[in-house]
């Protein structure tokens, strides 16, 4: 048999002409050959360019062979790359992988075995795609430069060295790659009904199974753009790439569904109010404020003064001392007087867990607490204290990873033993990052049962990044890959089962991403319909108003998200008025 297929550009539309030159709509085209006809073989578009083939062989003639040697001829140097895993950060073959790939810079041959089962192939040209947008070429430039790096093709095809038989370039495709829903249906579908779906977030399949299953997988992050956004994660607080969960992790959450692992999914707006007993915060009410510039922001909502801010003690002698709480510092007594929320590191680089659990760090940590109650003093607003925060997360020393749940749990229960010892006023908060990106598992599994005070959780509009209510309202519910919380109205689910009220420490729009007034007005609405101190409930909240990052994050003067300032500025300053009415009435 053999086949001639056009290959058109991306589904999205024609690939822009770039250097080499590439055609409006036919810059690449294949043959293939086969033995026979029971060979079949299609053809998609991948996102940023290049095609998935898809091939499988139905059973030969009698006497012929189970499994086939196929020939691709593309017209251009591309680079093959195969389902894969993830392993230790370097991609690794798909099981049974033996294509090999031999190019001569204007033409690639790839011949590769198909055998009775479905198997797919990635063609991804060696120059970038061109970007909608001229200014981001390099960018793009240097993204798609890492994919190629990634998957071991060092910005070109195979060379004659590698392209010998077993020893082709085969890796996992990008996370904007779409996967045949046809051939791979979504493990969530149920027969009964769908009472047990899979927690996954988005719905997306997961990638066929390879390896042992002790692996690193591909991110289920839900965003065909998730590569793309991986830039505006490279901070120095952030992540830096998509969310990554092993295969194992992939099977557990599918079979163990949410709705059917006694965990609470949805929280009623009116949970009980057995959380905080705040005599000034009722049922109805929130503390709302900001980082970095609380004045600034008390500006710009009509006046409303901010009535919590964040800070944070990062590192060795800082964590310790805890110098923005002491004399002339930005949080001192004397500066500030309303609530405040302070994020401490429970031990500098070089420290684990397990050296936790065993008592090193209780002298550091004793001094720590005794630090921040001299600071804080006598003042009447709330003091959350949040050790190690976003530990879901691996770009802090105190990642905490699945093997190291049980040595958390008794570090943290020492830590609260001397909390309640030293500080007890205190609201111990557990912040997690919106989803996990390196804890391999479900995050709700680092919640140390009755020895928290508030549930926190950074928020930012980022994988997803939403630019419409109805997208923001359509992730409310979203699991990560590990099963945990992602979506707001997960991580409330979660605080309900703990029994405590959600706090949300850092929160905000992305620049790098766009200006979505549409986030600014989902998260406005989780706070005032989910306002107060129950489990589940939303009791404080932090603009993070910082300029860092280029602007990425700020919404004063110099804004690049201008249309979410002014719908900020309206909805606060609405609850400001609103506020303003209840007490002259």
């Amino acid at each position: 048999m053999a086949l001639t297929h056009p290959v058109t550009a991306a589904a999205s539309g024609p690939v822009p002409s770039r250097t080499p030159p590439r055609t409006s709509d036919t810059w690449l085209s294949f043959t293939v050959s086969g033995q026979d006809a029971a060979t079949r073989v299609y053809s998609s578009g991948v996102p940023g360019g290049g095609r998935l083939v898809s091939y499988w062989q139905t059973p030969g003639p009698e006497g012929a062979s189970d499994s086939r040697r196929l020939t691709l001829t593309v017209d251009e140097e591309v680079v093959a790359a195969r389902t894969a895993s993830l392993a230790d950060g370097a991609m690794t073959p798909a099981a049974g992988a033996d294509e090999t790939v031999d190019t001569d810079g204007s033409t690639t041959t790839i011949t590769v075995t198909s055998d009775s089962t479905a198997d797919e192939l990635y063609l991804l040209p060696v120059s970038a795609p061109a970007a909608a947008d001229e200014e981001d070429q390099g960018v793009l430039d240097e993204l798609w430069s890492d994919v190629l790096d990634l998957i071991g093709a060092s910005g070109s095809s195979a060379s004659d060295e590698d392209s010998s038989e077993g020893d082709g370039d085969v890796a996992a495709p990008p996370a904007s790659s779409p996967v045949p829903t046809a051939e791979r249906p979504d493990p969530g579908s149920s027969s009964d009904d769908d009472a047990c779906p899979t927690p996954e977030s988005d719905g997306t399949p997961d990638p066929a199974p390879t390896g042992t299953g002790d692996e690193v997988g591909d991110s289920v992050s839900d965003e065909s753009a998730a590569q793309g956004q991986a830039d505006d994660y490279a901070v120095s607080d952030g992540p830096s790439s998509a969310p990554s969960f092993s295969r194992a992790t992939h099977e557990d959450v599918t079979a163990t569904a949410a709705p059917c692992d006694g965990r609470p999914d949805e929280v009623p707006p009116s949970t009980p109010s057995t959380g905080l007993q705040r005599p000034d915060l009722a049922p109805g009410d929130w503390e709302s404020g900001a980082s970095g510039d609380p004045d600034g922001i008390a500006a710009l909502r009509g006046g409303q003064p901010a009535e919590i801010a964040t800070t944070w003690a990062n590192g060795g002698t800082t964590s310790i001392a805890v110098p923005q709480l002491q004399d002339g510092g930005e949080y001192s007594e004397e500066n500030w007087d309303a609530s405040l929320i302070v994020s401490v590191s429970p031990f500098k680089e070089g420290g684990s867990w397990a050296q936790a659990a065993a008592g090193a760090y209780d002298a550091d940590w004793r001094q720590q607490l005794t630090t921040v109650k001299e600071g804080w003093g006598e003042r009447e607003g709330n003091l959350y204290l949040s050790p190690a925060w976003e530990l879901n997360g691996n770009w802090f020393p105190w990642a905490v990873t699945k093997a190291e749940t049980a040595d958390f749990h008794t570090a943290w229960s020492r830590y609260r033993e001397l909390q309640q010892e030293i500080l007890p006023d205190a609201l111990l908060t557990l912040t997690f990052n919106r989803e996990s990106n390196g804890y391999d598992g479900d995050a709700r599994d680092l919640i140390p049962t009755g020895e928290i005070d508030a549930y926190g959780v950074d928020y930012y509009n980022h994988f997803p990044y939403v630019s419409t209510v109805a997208e923001f309202e359509e992730q409310l519910d979203d699991r990560d890959g590990g099963g945990g919380p992602k979506g707001f109205s997960a991580h409330r689910a979660a605080a309900a089962e703990a029994g405590v009220p959600v706090v949300v420490p850092e929160w905000n729009g992305s620049a790098k991403n766009g200006d979505s007034p549409a986030f600014i007005t989902g998260m406005y609405e989780q706070f005032r319909t989910y306002a107060g101190p129950g489990p589940g409930q939303v009791a404080a909240e932090s603009l993070f108003e910082i300029d860092k990052d280029g602007g990425n994050w700020t919404l004063l003067d110099g804004t690049k998200m201008p249309q979410s300032a002014a719908t900020y500025a309206r909805l606060w300053g609405q609850a400001a008025d609103s506020d303003l009415r209840e007490q002259q009435q």
